[in-house]
């Protein structure tokens, strides 16, 4: 389903024109596949730069990832079975002053930001308090709070920890939380079919909570200049490894 359409040449990938650990090329994909050893399957998922802003002091890329890690399933008919893409949003940032690459996984400031513009889209100009209303209604239903990054730095010592971070949404009566905590694990050259990189590497432990239940994932994950992820790896807690993406291929 998913065309390899440009390979890199298999060279040593150390040295970068870009600072940022993404790609911020806009229209740029880059293809994934993923060995799932727990469901004995392999998928296959693309990430596509659908933004890229130059605010002056920071770089900002938004893309959007799909594919067989996204797919959701519908009951239709009975027990007839319909597989929908679906698609998960991810925004980066690269700070200029700091050199700084901030993965945004959850994003209180962002999200209602995007949320008002999104509402206020949907009125005319000439019912602008009647827009500004529904926001400030919605603002009430639905609370957010906090953020989920993980910041990636050049000089970041090995063992040196993720600053945790948590991230809190309220709807009504109901709340969900997320944590996040992990270490840098220092660089690691990873060899790909589209070429070989220098990565930071960085553990992470996420840790979700809804209500009476809560889910902890325990990922590995590499990274190099001017590309994104090149690697990751879900772990056990014991950290055996459940499954295993490797980039393929990008087309730029």
């Amino acid at each position: 389903m998913v065309k390899l359409l440009l390979l890199f040449v298999p060279f040593l990938c150390v040295i970068s024109v870009q600072a940022q650990y993404f790609n911020a090329k806009k229209g740029a994909v880059a293809y994934y596949v993923t060995v799932d050893r727990k469901k004995n399957e392999i998928l296959k998922d693309t990430a596509s730069v659908i933004d890229v802003k130059d605010e002056g002091n920071r770089l900002t890329m938004r893309q959007t990832v799909h594919g067989d890690r996204y797919a959701v399933r519908s009951i239709m008919n009975g027990n007839n079975l319909q597989t929908m893409d679906g698609n998960s949003l991810q925004t980066y940032v690269y700070h200029k002053d700091t050199g700084v690459t901030e993965i945004n996984l959850l994003d209180s400031e962002m999200e209602n930001e995007w949320i008002r513009k999104r509402i206020l889209s949907t009125y005319p100009e000439n019912r602008r308090e009647e827009a500004e209303k529904a926001c400030t209604e919605y603002s009430k239903a639905i609370r957010t709070e906090g953020r989920i990054i993980i910041p990636l730095r050049e000089n970041a010592k090995e063992g040196e920890e993720v600053p945790p971070c948590t991230y809190c949404q309220k709807m009504n009566t109901v709340t969900m939380k997320a944590y996040l905590k992990g270490k840098y694990k220092g660089r690691e050259i990873i060899r790909t079919p589209a070429g070989d990189f220098d990565c930071i590497k960085v553990y992470t432990e996420n840790k979700a909570k809804f209500m009476f239940f809560s889910e902890t994932e325990y990922t590995m994950e590499w990274y190099a200049e001017g590309i994104g992820l090149v690697k990751s790896e879900e772990l056990t807690k014991r950290g055996k490894v459940l499954s295993t993406t490797l980039l393929q291929a990008i087309k730029k």
